[in-house]
């Protein structure tokens, strides 16, 4: 989230409704990976990218740059979920 959103109020609608159940079955159907949250179903993801709750994860900063272009598209399709 920006640090200073042009509608603050309107950027923590959004992020409560993201990280809410339904917002991270949208994200794990267009991302293509798992949800920390145990309640979202990985309907469809590959078990390789579906997080067990025992285990702690890090990515490395060449693991991040890799993923963000396939995060930033999985994102566009999240937002447009919500003008559905």
């Amino acid at each position: 989230m920006p640090a200073k959103p042009p509608h603050p109020n309107a950027a923590i609608i959004f992020l409560n409704w993201f990280l809410s159940r339904e917002g991270q079955s949208v994200a794990v159907k267009a991302i293509g990976a798992g949800s920390a949250r145990t309640d979202v179903v990985p309907e469809g993801v590959h078990p390789l990218f579906i997080p067990k709750p025992e285990e702690k994860y890090y990515l490395e900063i060449e693991e991040t740059i890799q993923l963000r272009p396939q995060f930033q598209e999985g994102l566009k399709k999240v937002l447009s979920q919500l003008n559905k």
